[in-house]
């Protein structure tokens, strides 16, 4: 390969954060006509069960390629496999960890593009992925937010235990 096929992290890390803003810009914009159109109480409903659905394919998903690759499948193994870019968020892993799965996030590209334009409530919403796609990976899955950046808190905090 020459040189000109490779770039530097930090400029990749870059694009995806962009790519993740454009994202949550479509998401903002998406929201904005639902509620407009529906009233806040419907709209929000609507976008609930589309974050809904779309969490729910995402852990479909991963739950077949853990099954295709014979990877052990429980609310606490989700993350032997990522599913989100490893460049876009900033992840880091608490002193005191519960399992696998309790990860503290120091920057989410979504919610700072969210809290730029005061959208935090609506822009939570999004959030409801974490829950759907754990619980479509494995039943048995209590995905918890425990601190969110858009609650005003330093960092997002998250952590997924088996409700039996």
């Amino acid at each position: 390969m020459n040189r000109d096929e490779f770039i530097p992290k930090s400029e990749a890390k870059e694009q995806v954060r962009k790519m993740a803003s454009m994202m949550a810009s479509l998401y903002y914009h998406f929201c904005c006509s639902i509620i407009d159109t529906l009233g806040k109480e419907k709209g929000e409903e609507l976008i609930k069960k589309a974050i809904d659905a779309y969490g729910c394919e995402k852990g479909t998903k991963h739950r077949l390629f853990f099954e295709a690759n014979g990877l052990p499948i429980s609310p606490v193994t989700y993350t032997l496999q990522s599913d989100l870019p490893q460049l876009g968020w900033d992840v880091m892993i608490p002193e005191e960890r519960i399992n696998p799965t309790h990860i503290i996030i120091k920057n989410c590209p979504l919610a700072e593009y969210w809290k730029e334009k005061n959208f935090t409530e609506v822009g939570q919403l999004y959030c409801r992925v974490d829950q759907a796609k754990y619980k479509a990976f494995h039943p048995d899955s209590n995905f918890k937010h425990l601190k969110n950046t858009l609650n005003n808190e330093p960092y997002c905090e998250m952590v997924c235990l088996d409700e039996k």
